[in-house]
């Protein structure tokens, strides 16, 4: 009997996972074991650990099952409106979690440029101030508006390929072989990306200064977004639509924490308190949205879709 024959599903996500934690815990063994450790190191292991997931699939995939990979996996992509609901889903969920803070935490509504500027003069000090004044000067600073217009375009663009390098492994390979219907796929996928991506909140210092929070919190976010995302992946039928949507929470990091001044990363949209309520929010109007759309309630499958 081959290996291909004797792999069972649990065998076959067996060795996906063995790959994907080993692919993505080399990079920095290899990194401390050499005594190499410096400044910008974290973004540079962060952004190798994005490929882990693609190296696991492609190597169960390609040497062990000999199968293709490009629709299998969603790496293929179509002009449909459902694609734009993907670019525009990371939007919807900033508006949430920003509407959440200025109610919960009485902050200001920040949409004009005088507005933002106030608020940052008010918030920063020393160095950092002295340097936005210098931006002010030279002309730099955008407006909100701005801003986010940066964010979803070229920030999309920047962020894009290690998000899709994800994606393949995780609404790719383990979309197709998790067994259960969407919500059993959609929170088991959601548990290991969050047990793969937590890490990445100490690397990058996405929360500074409260790295076991932050881990915490980006678990949350994985968990509580992964039926958006899930559900995305099963309307576009591609995992490049969502990694557009996966670029667009990162590039929106940003835009995020200066809308919410005065609120530390652990609570600012789009990984802190508010951003998981903007993605619980998310869901909720994708789950609404399948409520109201003609066919197949995607939100309420029972069994395994194939790609």
């Amino acid at each position: 009997m081959s290996l291909r024959e004797r792999l069972t599903r649990g065998r076959l996500l067996a060795l996906f996972l063995t790959f994907l934690f080993a692919f993505a815990v080399l990079p920095e063994l290899v990194v401390r074991l050499m005594g190499a450790w410096g400044p910008g190191m974290g973004e540079a292991l962060a952004t190798f650990r994005s490929f882990a997931p693609l190296l696991a699939a492609l190597a169960v995939q390609g040497p062990i099952l000999n199968q293709p990979v490009m629709e299998p996996f969603g790496l293929t992509i179509r002009p449909e409106r459902s694609v734009l609901l993907a670019w525009s889903a990371p939007l919807l969920a900033l508006v949430i979690g920003v509407l959440f803070a200025v109610l919960v935490w009485d902050l200001p509504l920040i949409l004009t440029e005088d507005a933002l500027v106030a608020a940052k003069r008010a918030h920063l000090e020393g160095e950092a101030l002295e340097r936005f004044e210098a931006s002010l000067r030279r002309g730099e600073f955008t407006s909100p508006l701005s801003l986010v217009t940066m964010g979803m375009t070229g920030g999309v663009v920047l962020n894009f390929i290690p998000a899709l390098a994800e994606e393949v492994g995780f609404r790719g390979f383990l979309f197709r072989e998790l067994p259960g219907g969407f919500w059993a796929r959609s929170l088991a996928i959601g548990v290991i990306w969050g047990i793969f991506f937590a890490p990445t909140a100490y690397l990058i210092s996405l929360f500074p200064g409260h790295e076991l929070e932050g881990a915490a919190l980006l678990f949350a976010f994985c968990v509580i977004v992964s039926p958006a995302l899930t559900y995305l992946r099963i309307v576009t039928r591609s995992t490049i639509a969502v990694a557009i949507a996966r670029a667009g929470f990162a590039a929106l990091t940003k835009v995020g924490a200066d809308l919410t001044l005065g609120l530390p990363p652990t609570l600012s949209p789009p990984f802190g308190v508010a951003g998981l309520v903007g993605a619980a929010g998310l869901v909720a109007l994708l789950f609404l949205l399948d409520r109201r759309g003609e066919g197949p309630r995607v939100f309420e499958a029972k069994a395994p879709k194939r790609a």
